[in-house]
């Protein structure tokens, strides 16, 4: 297990931590801004609107998180600071198992509903419905690795490194956008945009499980589960959790309205001008 750094470096990463977290922001803004227009050349604007009604949907899934990645990495930097060493097993091992199991069942209810979901709720145009619940439940897929990456993703950052996050955020972001758009280029359609995205997080992934594995050895074989760390766990993140939902939901549900309404077609030309 490695020590934590001391004030100076800290600072120091802190600031690069900041430097590369306003680098992935931008990067999702621009890659945005600039494979919306390929995107919608290559698949057109009905599917290009489902696609971005679908990862409305997989956003509003996340908030199962409840606050766990956040109150785990506010407990596991505390017990660092305070040489409680032996506590982050039971914290990162609870944590851990929980989003483990709550993302296979968030999973397994997206693939399950997926039909439901998109005939009903979305109600997507007959003709690009087959495809578009094939990629959704590639994104549901997606989902489950981005969530159990959630933890580990989190361990680089308790020991001081806070630029790491934002830089893998960065290079997956341009990863997708050229991987999507060469995928869509080449006529694989939505089908070939979701393969892109379950490749790169699966990457995403093992690069977080051998990142935690460097700063705390044996991850995730040393986990252990601990009630009381759950329960500082849970209590730490109701407050993210409101927030988040609040933010969400307030941020996307427009998006929901114009697709179920109007069209799937109308959603890129009020999503691109509303990011900016």
């Amino acid at each position: 297990m490695k020590g934590v750094p001391n004030e100076h470096s800290v600072a120091q990463r802190s600031a690069r931590g900041t430097f590369w977290s306003m680098v992935s922001n931008a990067t999702g803004l621009l890659t945005g801004l600039f494979t919306a227009p390929l995107y919608v050349q290559y698949l057109g604007e009905a599917a290009y609107g489902s696609l971005l009604l679908i990862s409305v949907i997989i956003l509003y899934a996340e908030l199962v998180d409840l606050g766990i990645s956040g109150g785990c990495l506010r407990h596991t930097s505390a017990a660092l600071r305070c040489g409680e060493v032996h506590r982050i097993p039971g914290l990162l091992g609870t944590a851990w198992l929980i989003q483990v199991a709550m993302a296979s069942v968030g999973t397994v209810v997206l693939i399950g509903f997926s039909s439901w979901l998109m005939r009903s709720l979305l109600q997507i145009p007959d003709f690009l419905l087959a495809e578009v619940i094939f990629a959704f439940r590639l994104n549901a897929v997606s989902f489950w690795l981005n969530f159990v990456s959630g933890i580990p993703a989190t361990v680089a950052t308790a020991w001081g490194r806070f630029d790491i996050y934002g830089k893998v955020s960065a290079i997956s972001l341009i990863l997708k956008a050229i991987g999507g758009v060469g995928a869509a280029g080449l006529g694989f359609g939505l089908v070939g945009v979701g393969f892109v995205s379950l490749f790169v997080d699966s990457f995403v992934l093992g690069y977080n499980l051998w990142m935690a594995n460097r700063f705390f050895s044996l991850f995730p074989w040393r986990l252990t589960w601990d009630k009381k760390s759950l329960r500082d766990i849970l209590l730490f993140g109701r407050a993210i959790t409101l927030t988040a939902v609040f933010q969400r939901v307030m941020a996307h549900w427009e998006k929901i309205l114009l697709g179920r309404y109007v069209s799937a077609s109308i959603v890129p030309y009020y999503s691109i001008p509303h990011s900016i």
